[in-house]
């Protein structure tokens, strides 16, 4: 139930009465292949197996997906002619004949965080929503125009993906073409192909230029790259950390007076930075029930809480134009250090944090367990918070949110990006949470022409079908305002990867622990003295990618 808040500014209290606006349909699990398949080749027959994801390869001519302006693409690279519709051949893969060979991809199901893995395949039920079409209707069109099929094998808890293809490699078979799976971006490289030895052009703008830049490095001379993202890859979206605004709190307060910035319109100009923020949560925080005492979950208004959890230590230090890995002449990945990184001004920003949460409207939760992260997602819904930092999964993964107690559609979300640092910092950055997972190719592979062929035409109508309903999808059913949709953009346009958070390094936690200490971990002789542990951990990395022989 919606909290009723008084509010009367003359007496410094408000009523709130907060308006229930529905977001649209909610996300339908889609139900995947359960069997084995055959290994891509171009001498294979059509795959006539009732389960194998796919009992017609015809696309429906007479279902044509919308294309929202300014979604073609979020990777970079080499755009494509405009009047490409992804219902057609791609002009460079015109001669592309798969001859009736299946493509399958293990992925990853059944994990307790819920991230299980739906853009690869999903099945018509008669009740499906804007994603499971648009997934439906991009394999669809690949497999009538390119004469394959596509599908998919879900791991489990147990066995996943990452442990199916150690075993296919065990036995010398090939029961999968490809895998995803969470925590594999760096783990095992040797058992993963290396995508540099496919012919492959990584500057289509189909392929995510700073994904592939994050990812790639070089060892003895060797570029090496064993996971790749793109368009077709929505859980990476998803894994971006934004902060969600609850749309009519924000509209009471900046009606009121009471709230002066103009929050969405400082983000579009490029001027939304920590002390703005710092000013509007300030600006929130009331106490509503007049005890003089701000009291979370009483009836008083924040304008930020978070939990104990890495979204925001993290959110604030890549937004303010924090990372902790670069690379050296080779193109090699080597710690942040004096040399090479401004590690003044990583003490700024350790400063900058402390100050964060030294305002009385900022509100810290630190009980370390899941409860906490059910109050704060509540907090907002519940007009309790103005802000918190979240993944923009949450939009849509619905049955989470019911899980905790609350309707999403009954809350109106607005999202903007971490601020920055101040308006001399060029971009905006958002932090991409080591929950993201790429696709990589399992060595057991013998026709790596088709598997490149594949991976090109996958990408490219995923570009034009899929990427575009995902960004509709949230934009029409999850967001319920303009000023979402736009900033949207530029939230996923400004996503940053760093190697660091992907190998669990404690040089990035430095920034969570200046959350949770409140001092300053990013003064520079603590930056300083994370270099060599952590280019220790790069090492064990590169001696893996050693392994590689294919």
């Amino acid at each position: 139930m919606k909290r009723i808040l008084a509010l009367l500014i003359a007496v410094s209290m408000m009523i709130l009465a907060f308006s229930l606006v529905a977001c649209g349909e909610t996300p339908v699990e889609s139900t995947p292949s359960g069997s084995s398949g055959s290994t891509a080749s171009t001498e294979s027959t059509k795959a006539t197996d009732p389960t194998s994801g796919s009992s017609e390869t015809t696309a429906s001519s007479e279902t044509s997906a919308s294309t929202p302006e300014d979604t073609t693409s979020s990777s970079g690279g080499t755009e494509e002619p405009e009047d490409l519709d992804g219902n057609s051949k791609h002009p460079d893969y015109m001669d592309v004949n798969f001859g009736g060979a299946t493509f399958t991809f293990a992925t990853q199901d059944g994990w307790t965080g819920g991230w299980d893995t739906y853009e690869i395949y999903a099945e018509a039920t008669g009740d499906d929503n804007i994603l499971d079409e648009a997934i439906i209707r991009r394999n669809q069109t690949v497999e009538k125009l390119y004469n394959c099929q596509i599908k998919e094998i879900k791991g489990t808890e147990v066995k996943g993906p990452v442990e199916m293809v150690k075993d296919d490699i065990a036995l010398g078979k090939c029961t999968y073409n490809f895998f995803m799976a969470l925590w594999s971006l760096y783990s095992a490289p040797e058992n993963a192909l290396n995508i540099k030895n496919l012919d492959i052009n990584l500057e289509h703008s189909w392929w995510d230029q700073k994904y592939i830049d994050c990812f790639t490095t070089n060892v003895d001379g060797i570029e090496h790259l064993t996971t790749i993202s793109g368009d077709f890859n929505l859980i990476t979206m998803d894994s971006i950390v934004a902060l969600f605004v609850n749309k009519n709190l924000y509209d009471q307060l900046r009606s009121t007076g009471k709230i002066t910035e103009d929050l969405f319109g400082a983000v579009k100009e490029g001027k939304w930075t920590i002390d703005m923020m710092m000013n509007i949560i300030n600006e929130a925080a009331m106490d509503v029930d007049g005890d003089s005492v701000m009291t979370y979950y009483k009836d008083d208004i924040f304008g930020f809480v978070c939990d104990h959890n890495i979204k925001i230590g993290f959110g604030l230090f890549y937004g303010m134009g924090g990372n902790c890995t670069t690379k050296d002449d080779t193109g090699k990945q080597i710690s942040v250090n004096s040399t090479n990184a401004d590690l003044q001004h990583f003490s700024d920003i350790g400063d900058k944090i402390v100050e964060f949460f030294k305002n009385p409207g900022a509100q810290y939760v630190d009980g370390g367990s899941g409860e906490d992260e059910r109050l704060i997602v509540q907090s907002i819904a519940d007009g309790i918070a103005l802000f918190i930092p979240e993944y923009l999964f949450r939009l849509h993964s619905t049955e989470e949110y019911v899980n905790y107690g609350v309707d999403p559609t009954e809350t109106p979300l607005s999202v903007v990006p971490f601020p920055k640092y101040d308006e001399t910092q060029e971009e905006y950055y958002s932090y991409v949470c080591n929950r993201a997972y790429g696709l990589r190719i399992s060595p057991t592979n013998t026709n790596l022409a088709d598997i490149a062929n594949f991976l090109e035409v996958f990408g490219f109508h995923s570009q034009k079908l899929l990427y575009p309903e995902y960004i509709n999808y949230l934009k029409t059913q999850c967001l319920c305002d303009k000023d979402a949709g736009e900033i949207l953009d530029i939230i996923i346009k400004a996503r940053t990867y760093d190697f660091a958070v992907f190998m669990s390094s404690s040089f990035v936690g430095f920034s969570e622990e200046t959350v949770t200490s409140g001092k300053n971990k990013l003064a520079t002789r603590m930056v300083a003295a994370q270099e060599a542990p952590y280019n220790t951990k790069l090492g064990e990395y590169f001696d893996q990618l050693r392994k590689i022989t294919y």
